[in-house]
């Protein structure tokens, strides 16, 4: 694609890295409605509205055509670049997205997943100030430390999970949000994407692994939502299979980059 003269962006989010702001995990979609009357209200998809807009008018020879990609966490990003429902979007392929944190990844179907254990240093810990420095490393490294070939037995040792907030996490941001929404309430339910997918009427390949952490039962739960959407925007299902469509690797971590091949 390099070689076809395509241009490449790639952008730290709100809050992260040098991006201004302040970071908040998988931060909740806003409807238009609100958006309209509160122009402070802003969302990942206002910023991708907004990010898309100032490189349409200011990157030479763009041609106002725009497509979002991202594997994982930035599949996430991906499918809230589509919400932001600009006109230059044109395609979209959220890829092994996260989709809804209470039955993937840090959960899974709802039980807490502690083989995570590791991982919330990179989200939980706040960002000083703008860096280009993995700010977070000095705490994984603390508790990576921890690590073992018996990571069972380490959990297990580690006693009830009041212990794994007293060693490790009283001040760790994420962990918080954990211990303080034990169940599906209402900031979990706000952070899950389905719900929200509607206005998509641009080409979307939604790509899923069936042995991958980012449960592809939600890959899936996405791709009905797309093509429900686009049955609603275009007025006719053959176009909206048309529009949408998915595919199920038997990978772990899913890409279609030919690096995975």
């Amino acid at each position: 694609m390099l070689r076809e003269k395509y241009i490449f962006v790639l952008q730290d989010v709100r809050g992260r890295y040098i991006s201004e702001g302040t970071f908040e995990n998988m931060r909740p979609f806003v409807a238009d409605s609100v958006k309209a009357h509160d122009p402070r209200a802003v969302d990942e998809a206002s910023d991708a509205f907004d990010t898309i807009d100032w490189l349409i008018k200011r990157v030479p020879e763009n041609i106002g055509k725009v497509g979002l990609w991202g594997i994982s966490y930035a599949g996430f990003y991906a499918s809230m670049g589509m919400l932001s429902r600009h006109p230059a979007v044109v395609a979209s392929s959220p890829q092994a997205p996260v989709t809804d944190l209470f039955f993937e990844d840090f959960h899974h179907n709802g039980a807490l997943t502690q083989a995570y254990f590791y991982a919330y240093p990179v989200f939980g810990v706040p960002r000083p100030a703008p860096t280009t420095h993995d700010w977070w490393m000095s705490a994984f490294q603390a508790v990576a430390a921890n690590e073992s070939a018996d990571d069972y037995g380490f959990q297990l040792a580690l006693g009830p999970l009041s212990n794994t907030t007293d060693r490790f996490y009283r001040d760790n941001v994420f962990w918080q949000d954990i211990v303080a929404h034990p169940n599906c309430d209402e900031f979990w339910q706000a952070r899950a994407v389905p719900p929200n997918l509607r206005g998509v009427t641009h080409a979307v390949l939604v790509v899923g692994g069936w042995f991958d952490a980012e449960d592809c039962r939600l890959a899936r739960c996405a791709l009905v939502r797309y093509r429900q959407e686009a049955v609603g925007g275009l007025r006719s299902l053959a176009r909206a299979r048309g529009n949408v469509s998915e595919v199920l690797l038997p990978r772990e971590r899913s890409t279609l980059h030919p690096a995975a091949d």
